[in-house]
C-alpha cells in the first residue's frame, strides 16, 4: 500500500507542502504552530499553505483579524484540483497537436539512398492531411524499391486512406478500378514533360518531397507553407488541363 506522503509527492507537492501538510493534518494549527511543528522558515511555511489552499487541500478560518487557523483536508480533495489539471493538460496536448509551422521559416531535408529516402517517405504516409498531390514517372524512384517496402508502402497508404490528384507517365497507363480511380484521381501528363521533371514529387501538408534517381535514389524535403501553396496551385492547374484516366 502506498504510503500517503508517496502520493502526495506523485500528486506533484513539494517536500515542503507535504511536510506542512501531514503536520497540520487532524488538527486546527495557526502559521506560528505550523512553523514550530515542522521546523522550516517562515516564508517556506506560508508560501506551502498558499499552494495547499490552490489545490484544495488546506482550509482557512479567521480567528481574529491578524491570524487565520488551518485545517488540513482529506487527501481525496486533491482529485478536483488533478481533474482540473488533466483537463488543462489534454487542452494543451490538443493544441500542440493542431499547432501549425506555416508562419515560421521554411525548413529542410535531404537524403541519400533508399533507407534514408524511406524515412522522408514515412513522413508523406504519417501526413495528418491524409492527402496527396503526386506526380510520378514510369521510372520513380519507389518503384526501384524492394518488393517488401512497396507492399509496405501501399499498405500504409490504403489503410490510412490517403487521397491523392495523380499526375502520371502516359506509358504508365493501366486499367484501374473504381475506388482505385477514386483515391488516386490519376490524369496523364504527355511524355516530352516527365522527361524534364524528378521522377517523384509529392506535396502533403506543408511540405514537398522530391526524389530522383533509381537503386540509389536522392530525395530533397521542403517544409514551407507558402512554397507547397504556390506548387499546388500550379500542379491543380496542370491536373485540370490534361485529360483523365479511363477504368
Amino acid at each position: 500500500m502506498k504510503s500517503i506522503d508517496n502520493l502526495l509527492e506523485r500528486a506533484g507537492l513539494s517536500h515542503s507542502e507535504r511536510v506542512v501538510y501531514l503536520a497540520g493534518r487532524g488538527q486546527e494549527l495557526k502559521t506560528a504552530e505550523l512553523i514550530k511543528a515542522t521546523k522550516l522558515p517562515r516564508s517556506t511555511v506560508t508560501a506551502a499553505i498558499d499552494q495547499l489552499e490552490i489545490m484544495g487541500l488546506c482550509q482557512a478560518e479567521p480567528l481574529d483579524k491578524k491570524t487565520n487557523v488551518y485545517t488540513m483536508l482529506p487527501v481525496q480533495s486533491l482529485n478536483t484540483h488533478l481533474g482540473q489539471s488533466a483537463h488543462s493538460l489534454k487542452t494543451l496536448m490538443d493544441e500542440i497537436s493542431d499547432y501549425s509551422d506555416a508562419g515560421e521559416s521554411s525548413t529542410s531535408q535531404s537524403a541519400t539512398g533508399q533507407a534514408d529516402v524511406q524515412k522522408l517517405l514515412e513522413l508523406a504516409l504519417r501526413c495528418s492531411s491524409r492527402k496527396w498531390h503526386i506526380i510520378a514517372t514510369k521510372d520513380n524512384p519507389v518503384r526501384y524499391m524492394p518488393k517488401d517496402y512497396t507492399e509496405y508502402f501501399k499498405s500504409v497508404r490504403n489503410e490510412r486512406q490517403i487521397e491523392a490528384y495523380s499526375l502520371w507517365d502516359t506509358s504508365g497507363r493501366r486499367t484501374m478500378r473504381l475506388h482505385e480511380l477514386m483515391m488516386k484521381k490519376p490524369r496523364f501528363i504527355p511524355k516530352p514533360v516527365t522527361e524534364i521533371i524528378p521522377g517523384f514529387v509529392l506535396l502533403f501538408d506543408d511540405s514537398v518531397l522530391m526524389i530522383s534517381g533509381k537503386e540509389q535514389p536522392s530525395a530533397y524535403l521542403v517544409h514551407d507553407a507558402a512554397i507547397t501553396e504556390t506548387i499546388r496551385i500550379l500542379f491543380e492547374m496542370a491536373w485540370y488541363s490534361v485529360r483523365p484516366t479511363k477504368s
